[in-house]
């Protein structure tokens, strides 16, 4: 089960196997991208029909990768769009150790000048750091126990002073127990409970203030949520937006509301490699229908898609209308 924190002025998804990303993963792969891909572009196209996506849970008609570049093994190199015939974005520099796993990973600007740096260790990033003007700002520090799980996550500002302080408690496996977040005065951001019961498939998550009282709890079982409590009146108050491992082909993610009710966000696959999404729907606090969209591809050889129409229905269209129509170009690494 996974569910996205905030602390402070970091947002950090983070899964019960740690903090790390998903090192089996390629930043191709990320992208949702089949194949050895070495450039796509996309060509978007224009909305048929306006959406007022004010306060929604999921946004309509994103599209990631609009100019990008990988390396032969799948590191992004460029990403970034096309504006007046020049490319506007960041460029990506990797080295890799003896073993080609990935070591350094270094952001430059569009002026050439460095925009960030992330270092990785054996089990994950272990250093990322922001750059304005070639000097370094906003810096975190990733420290792992023996079993390579991460316990201790240090946020500095420019200055080197303390922003967050976070600490984690994992069992042998990596399942997250308990965890701390800390701010810059040393005061408690938060202190969560998170237990997994496997026989039961009963999973429990709960956010307490330093008094001791819950802020927000939540319980699932068998891919359905119990109940989702929030007794904070803010908005993206922390625990508020979780999502549930996918069951399979299907994946299910969530907002949580003050008076207890949630909207459930509905993803469909064609298959259990959950790539290119076939519908979407969201099912507001009450349980009504607010959205549903429907995707057509066509795919290349390497099952990426080319086109992609997009549909939408809302309460406020009679039925379901063509929202609007993206193109991609690909090429990929020969051997």
């Amino acid at each position: 089960m996974n569910i996205l924190l905030r602390c402070w002025l970091v947002a950090v998804l983070v899964a019960t196997s740690g903090w790390a990303s998903d090192e089996k993963k390629t930043d191709a792969q990320r992208y949702g991208l089949a194949g050895p891909v070495r450039t796509v572009s996309t060509q978007e196209g224009k909305a048929e029909f306006s959406l007022d996506q004010t306060d929604w849970p999921v946004l309509v008609g994103m599209v990631e990768c609009k100019e990008c570049e990988f390396g032969r093994q799948g590191a992004l190199t460029r990403n970034g769009q096309i504006v007046e015939g020049e490319f506007r974005g960041e460029r990506y520099q990797t080295a890799r150790d003896e073993r080609g796993n990935i070591s350094e990973q270094v952001r430059l600007g569009a002026d050439g000048e460095i925009a960030g740096r992330t270092v990785y260790g054996p089990y994950g990033i272990i250093e990322a750091s922001e750059y304005t003007d070639g000097v370094r700002g906003f810096h975190s520090e990733w420290n792992y126990d023996t079993n390579g799980h991460l316990w201790e996550l240090v946020q500095y500002d420019r200055d080197n002073k303390i922003l967050t302080h976070t600490l984690r408690q994992t069992d042998a496996t990596g399942n997250i127990k308990e965890e701390w977040c800390y701010g810059s005065r040393d005061e408690l951001s938060y202190h969560i409970l998170d237990t997994y019961d496997p026989k039961t498939d009963v999973w429990m998550w709960t956010s307490y203030t330093e008094d001791g009282s819950v802020k927000v709890a939540i319980e699932t079982q068998n891919g359905k949520v119990h109940f989702f409590r929030q007794n904070v009146n803010e908005p993206n108050a922390f625990g508020q937006h979780f999502f549930l491992d996918p069951i399979g082909n299907t994946q299910h993610s969530f907002r949580g509301h003050p008076d207890g009710t949630y909207d459930d966000v509905t993803t469909v696959f064609p298959d259990e490699k959950l790539h290119n999404p076939e519908r979407l729907e969201w099912l507001d606090g009450a349980g009504t229908l607010r959205l549903r969209v429907e995707y057509e591809y066509e795919l290349d050889e390497k099952s990426n898609w080319t086109t992609r129409r997009t549909w939408v229905w809302t309460p406020d269209l009679e039925e379901k209308k063509l929202y609007k129509v993206d193109l991609r170009r690909f090429t990929y690494w020969t051997n």
